[in-house]
């Protein structure tokens, strides 16, 4: 069968998004946006360089195609897609003083590296930014090296987040769990570190080896590999031998919180007393997280200033301190 591939890769002269098809009522957020593809980084779990294999990892749209997009769409608020919508700073800066004085307000992706560049994340919160997804996927530097996450080597991971809160943007952490560097201890360390930091919103992953990146590789020649249903690849399910977790304590452990991050969240916006008030056998997991809570008086969403200060020690990844 005659394949045809493309060497080139471009969103220049791209066609507009035929929004008059999509059925607005149906969606939870339709005015979803993508300016960009791929990202600039190379961590060996993401399923972007196998997605993009042959060809360009990261390019955008032209800033005014972006803007004239932006333009079309009804209503204030945006979600921006993107994997990395800080990736490339010289567009990114274009793109926000051009939606200087829209009056929007968005959502988006970036890295700590990215919020700690002088000047870009002020302007993104000019143009509207009020929530940032960040990868932080683990507090562990030697795991970081091993996943080719240098982009979050030696960077600050509470001076981070105390920029993005100072500028009035909530934090939503992004954490992987079952890394070869994990014990069971893990969960702990994270939720408590996590909670001592303010931030608002938290996802919790269990590694996943996507076929086609080099961690699926990495995996299979070390015959750790232990189901090929795709199924199952799906952040929720261990489809590895993880090296210091058994696979059911790691899905346990990452269900739960998942779980607890929810009500968590209810429970600072609603009233709720406790993240486990109601639950016939609250984990200790769940107990734990309440106690860090009651420690660091969730009720502000923000840490004081000593939090900060207790975890400004030094490493490869600074401001990871218990």
């Amino acid at each position: 069968m005659p394949v045809y591939t493309s060497q080139v890769r471009t969103l220049i002269g791209a066609p507009r998004i035929r929004r008059d098809l999509i059925k607005r009522h149906l969606y939870l957020v339709p005015n979803s946006i993508v300016v960009s593809r791929g990202c600039p980084h190379h961590c060996d779990f993401c399923y972007k360089d196998a997605f993009f294999k042959g060809g360009a990892g990261f390019y955008t749209q032209a800033v005014d195609d972006a803007l004239a997009e932006i333009e079309r769409l009804p209503g204030r608020h945006l979600y921006f897609l993107d994997d990395h919508l800080l990736g490339n700073p010289r567009f990114a800066s274009a793109l926000f003083d051009g939606m200087a004085g829209m009056g929007r307000l968005w959502q988006a992706a970036g890295t700590v590296q990215s919020i700690l560049r002088h000047g870009l994340l002020e302007k993104a919160v000019a143009a509207g930014l009020r929530s940032l997804f960040v990868g932080f996927e683990t507090l562990n530097p030697a795991a970081l090296r091993e996943h080719h996450k240098y982009q979050n080597l030696n960077q600050d991971y509470s001076t981070a987040i105390r920029r993005l809160h100072d500028l009035g943007v909530m934090v939503n952490g992004s954490f992987v769990f079952g890394m070869d560097q994990d014990d069971e201890g893990v969960f702990d360390r994270t939720v408590e570190w996590a909670v001592r930091q303010g931030i608002e919103t938290a996802t919790f992953h269990i590694l996943t080896p996507y076929p086609g990146t080099a961690l699926y590789d990495r995996m299979k020649a070390e015959g750790r590999l232990v189901t090929s249903d795709w199924d199952l690849y799906d952040t929720r399910h261990v489809v590895y031998q993880p090296a210091q977790i058994s696979p059911e304590a790691l899905e346990a452990a990452t269900g739960v919180l998942t779980a607890t991050s929810t009500a968590g969240d209810r429970s600072s916006r609603g009233g709720r007393k406790g993240v486990s008030e109601g639950e016939a056998a609250p984990c200790r997991l769940c107990r734990r997280v309440e106690e860090v809570r009651a420690a660091v008086g969730y009720g502000d969403p923000r840490p004081p200033r000593d939090a900060h200060a207790a975890g400004a020690g030094g490493g490869a990844v600074r401001g990871l301190g218990r």
